[in-house]
């Protein structure tokens, strides 16, 4: 965008970044976000989550895939969904379909048995 400026090149703003420790919660007059530091995930300790909690949806990345015969790391987007007691009913995977929260249970429970 040196060449031919764009917009955003036009109107420089400074760049501001948030970082999420453990928890971050972001409202507007039309919705609610929370950010979740996903805690203990071996498969990356810098992953998030994020809860729309009035439509009680949950979404992430690499923690679950609906599908796939192996997810390694269900068990502890599980575990953080219920030590944070967030009321979710439908898990929107960045890597799969939309599913309900009974799926990752009923994933989990096969592996522990």
């Amino acid at each position: 965008h040196t060449i031919v400026a764009d917009r955003l090149a036009n109107d420089m703003k400074p760049l501001t970044i948030e970082t999420v420790s453990d928890d971050l919660v972001i409202k507007d007059a039309m919705r609610t976000v929370a950010i979740y530091h996903l805690r203990g995930n071996p498969h990356s300790d810098t992953l998030l989550m994020l809860h729309l909690p009035a439509e009680r949806v949950l979404i992430e990345a690499d923690a679950f895939n609906p599908g796939d015969a192996t997810n390694p790391y269900a068990a502890n987007l599980l575990d953080e969904i219920t030590r944070r007691r967030l009321q979710v009913e439908r898990i929107v995977p960045l890597h799969g379909a939309v599913v309900a929260l009974s799926e990752l249970e009923q994933f989990v429970d096969s592996q522990t048995k």
